[in-house]
């Protein structure tokens, strides 16, 4: 009985040990995807009769999007169901099997592990109803057509047997085969028979395996024969948008502010026509953007009709709600102050440009219009009063003035000249401009020196920034010097584009009519520009390498 707290004392102590120690925190994050153990019936089973099939891993996994991340091939009618059990995907088959048929199934990015979802990048999964395997294939690449880099939408790319074309195959029939284009724009066609097909590669955005007059799209002109897996040559596809345009309607409306409300359209407008009473208007973002003021400053409700040549029309009730946080500031709600005249932060300014005024709100007056801005000449001290002229919109207005290089000058839009349509005349506005110098600025020569019988009679040359966007553009025909002058310091690249039919606009390629995207060069380099160079360079039209021409397609559908 002595011992009896001795015990006692010891357990405790343990047990306090034990509590001290907490819970284990765990090794390094899991990042391994699952890996295939298994397959039942086997992989490159042949006289398939099952009604379903089984992938074992080495974990618990899940099936993550298999309706856009599982390729079927060839296409079956009603879909397969997918369902995890243990550590497996069981893939049950609802579609009759084709006879003596090789079936492959892609399971891109759709295994991923339970715990952490790491995905498995790619599996597959191949199996035929008759006594072998078909063992030829076809690779390629989908690029875009004007930048020639990987589209960021998903691409489906499609395979018709020479033997089954017509001249709308691609819209009407469900492929042979299909696969999908990688982030980096490559695919493959394994397990197909031998044969020649045509390629066609699209946006499919109503998810239909056929080619809507409306979506992106890539074909090419010639049928190619598939090869032995690991020997096919790659090939090139450029897909671009569709010169269909989509339906047009309304993406999106709302106010900036109240009595100022906005209409985004799917499409540029053309022909546009607006009814509302008491509402001025005007497009603007490239005719697809319209901006509605009410002559009603305090009106918070427009009720406004929008018809155009594309078919538009759509009547919408716009109303204002303002923000929660004015709404506790009432006096905030004043629609338009004097101050609707923006203009040029004061600061350096190209000496070869235009002195510009933007409006908040379309002008409806102009008061001594001859001599509404003064120009102080801060080298000189002298005074010039230079006349305003309004834009056709009525929503800016330009002086005509022109800076002479290196000076500073004080511009002061004088007071009472512009009224908007609210009645609203400026304050006096008043910034600073340092002309800039020719030699801030770089310049590019380009000597252009086409192949007419492959550029076509006339041609584009864009320069471009580091983020794609046309900076300039000249048009020309023949051989001819282009000059891209007072470009700021910075990266550029070149392109020269085939106007084919003279339109001065790249086009986009068509189905039907057999009609490809016009042809892009890239002048293959980037141009470090400084300021007060001059870069000269030469670019020679080259013929864009053809694929191996083995059937022409038109001849092909023709017969």
């Amino acid at each position: 009985m002595s011992r009896h707290p001795s015990i006692i004392l010891l357990v405790l102590l343990l047990l306090a040990s034990c509590a001290k120690q907490g819970y284990p925190t765990g090794g390094p994050k899991d990042t391994r995807p699952p890996e295939l153990v298994a397959t039942k019936p086997a992989n490159g089973t042949m006289d398939f009769a099952a009604k379903e099939f089984f992938l074992e891993f080495d974990e618990y996994v899940n099936i993550k999007d298999a309706e856009n991340n599982v390729i079927v091939s060839p296409p079956m009618k009603y879909k397969p169901e997918y369902t995890t059990k243990g550590h497996g995907i069981r893939v049950r088959l609802r579609d009759t099997l084709q006879p003596d048929a090789t079936y492959l199934f892609q399971f891109k990015g759709a295994i991923v592990d339970f715990n952490e979802g790491n995905p498995l990048p790619s599996l597959e999964y191949v199996f035929s109803t008759g006594s072998s395997i078909d063992s030829m294939a076809l690779l390629g690449t989908v690029v875009d057509a004007l930048t020639g880099q990987p589209r960021k939408e998903s691409l489906t790319v499609m395979a018709y047997p020479a033997e089954s074309l017509t001249d709308s195959t691609a819209m009407l029939v469900q492929p042979t085969y299909i696969t999908r284009a990688g982030a980096d724009g490559n695919f493959a066609f394994n397990h197909i028979k031998a044969g020649k097909y045509h390629l066609v590669a699209i946006v499919d955005d109503d998810k239909n395996m056929r080619l809507a007059a409306t979506e992106a799209m890539a074909f090419l002109d010639t049928l190619v024969p598939a090869c032995l897996m690991g020997d096919s040559v790659p090939l090139t596809l450029r897909i671009a948008d569709s010169d269909v345009p989509k339906p047009q309607r309304v993406l999106k409306s709302g106010y900036r502010q109240r009595a100022h409300a906005f209409v985004v359209l799917a499409q540029p407008a053309v022909g546009l026509q607006v009814g509302a009473d008491s509402v001025r208007w005007r497009l603007c973002h490239s005719h697809d953007t319209i901006d509605l003021w009410h002559l009603n400053p305090e009106c918070d409700t427009m009720i406004v009709t929008l018809t155009d040549s594309a078919g538009l029309a759509d009547t919408l009730k716009l109303v204002y709600r303002a923000r929660q946080s004015m709404r506790r500031q009432p006096q905030q709600l004043q629609p338009q102050s004097k101050n609707f005249v923006r203009a040029l932060r004061s600061g350096s300014f190209a000496y070869f440009d235009t002195v510009r005024f933007v409006f908040e709100s379309p002008a409806t007056q102009l008061r001594h219009a001859d001599s509404a801005v003064m120009v102080l000449c801060l080298a000189d001290s002298s005074l010039t009063y230079y006349p305003l002229q309004l834009t056709p919109d009525s929503t800016g207005a330009t002086i005509d003035f022109t800076p002479k290089q290196s000076t500073a000058y004080r511009i002061t839009l004088l007071p009472r000249t512009i009224a908007d349509l609210y009645g609203h005349w400026n304050d006096t506005l008043a910034f600073g401009l340092q002309a800039t110098r020719p030699e801030d600025y770089g310049n590019i020569i380009l000597h252009f020196n086409p192949d007419t019988a492959q550029l076509g009679p006339a041609y584009l040359v864009q320069l471009l920034d580091t983020k794609g966007q046309v900076v300039e553009e000249r048009r020309a025909a023949g051989a001819a010097t282009l000059r891209f002058e007072h470009l700021k310091p910075a990266t550029y690249t070149l392109r020269a584009i085939a106007d084919r039919n003279a339109n001065g606009r790249w086009d986009c390629g068509n189905y039907p009519s057999r009609r490809q995207p016009e042809d892009v060069m890239y002048i293959g380099k980037d141009f470090e520009l400084r300021a007060n160079w001059d870069v000269e360079e030469r670019m020679d039209w080259q013929s864009a390498q053809q694929q191996p021409l083995l059937n022409n397609f038109n001849q092909q559908i023709d017969k």
